[in-house]
C-alpha cells in the first residue's frame, strides 16, 4: 500500500528508563503513526495481534488505531518518527539486525530533525519515505518466504495427520505441487531435516515405539496401527532406529 504523509510531526531521540512493571496502555493522539528504531535496550510490546520482544536494531511501527502497551526489560534508546498520513501502517516489530540499511537511514534522518526549516523538512520527508519503502520490502520478503515454503509445510502437516494410513504415498502427495521429485525431496530436507519418506517413517516408528512401550499393542498390531503392512520391513526399520527388535523393545516394558 502506498502511504502519503500529510504531516511529518517530529523526529527525535530519547532514552527511557522505566520500571518494567509500569508498562502502560497508550492510544496515539490525533491518529499519529509512531515508528521507533531501537538503538539499544530491550522492551516488550503488546499489540492486539500479540506480544513481542524488541531489542537493539529492531523497528516498531504503531498503527494509530491500535492500543498497545510497552514494558521495559532493560533501558532503551530510540529514534522516533511521528507523522500523520492518508493510510495507517500496521503495528508490527521488524528485526533489522541483518539489514544495515535501516540503521543508516535512521541515523541519516537525525541530520534533518529540525523540521522548522523547510529544507530539513523535505529532506527528512524523503528519508522517511525510504524507510517506509524498506519496511514494505521486508514485509513482502517475509510473505514471499512463507508462500515459497507453504507447499512443504502443507505436506509436513499432512504427514503428521495421516501417517497411520497404509495407502499414503508421499510421491503422489508431493506431485500435486508441480515440483520434480528430486527438488521436492531436497527442499523438504532443508526445511525439516529429512526427506518426506524419511520423515514419514520416523513418525510411524516413533508412534510404534510409544504403542509398544504402553503395553497395549503387540508387534503386529503396533506395525499395522502406524501404517506398516509388512511386519518384516517394519521390524528391520525399527531395529535400525532403536537398536533392538520391536519384540525386545516391548518385552523391556512391564506388562499391564
Amino acid at each position: 500500500m502506498h502511504i502519503h504523509i500529510d504531516n511529518l510531526i517530529n523526529i527525535s531521540t530519547s532514552e527511557q528508563n522505566l520500571d518494567a512493571s509500569y508498562g502502560k496502555a497508550v492510544n496515539p493522539p490525533r491518529r499519529v503513526t509512531y515508528i521507533h528504531y531501537h538503538l539499544d535496550g530491550e522492551y516488550t510490546y503488546t499489540f492486539p495481534s500479540g506480544k513481542y520482544t524488541v531489542k537493539k536494531d529492531c523497528v516498531v511501527t504503531i498503527c494509530p488505531d491500535d492500543p498497545f502497551s510497552a514494558a521495559q526489560i532493560s533501558p532503551r534508546k530510540i529514534i522516533t518518527i511521528l507523522y500523520t498520513a492518508d493510510h495507517p501502517i500496521q503495528s508490527e516489530v521488524i528485526d533489522c539486525a541483518n539489514d544495515p540499511r535501516f540503521s543508516l537511514l535512521f541515523r541519516k534522518l537525525l541530520q534533518y530533525k529540525d523540521l522548522q526549516h523547510q529544507s530539513s523538512y523535505y529532506m527528512a520527508l524523503s528519508v522517511v519515505y525510504e524507510i517506509l519503502s524498506l519496511i514494505e520490502e521486508k514485509r513482502n520478503a517475509q510473505y514471499y518466504q512463507l508462500s515459497k515454503n507453504m507447499p512443504f509445510v502443507e505436506v509436513r502437516d499432512y504427514l503428521l495427520s495421516h501417517y497411520g494410513d497404509p495407502t499414503l504415498d508421499v510421491a503422489v502427495i508431493s506431485s500435486k505441487y508441480g515440483f520434480s521429485d528430486k527438488y521436492f525431496r531436497e527442499r523438504f530436507r532443508e526445511l525439516f531435516g529429512s526427506t518426506p519418506t524419511q520423515y514419514l517413517i520416523g513418525l510411524r516408528l516413533n508412534e510404534a515405539a510409544r504403542l509398544l512401550s504402553s503395553g497395549t499393542h503387540n508387534v503386529k498390531h503396533a506395525a499395522e496401527a502406524v501404517g506398516f503392512s509388512d511386519i518384516y520391513y517394519f521390524s528391520r526399520l525399527f531395529k535400525k532406529r532403536f537398536l533392538c527388535p520391536p519384540s525386545n523393545y516391548r518385552n523391556r516394558m512391564p506388562e499391564v
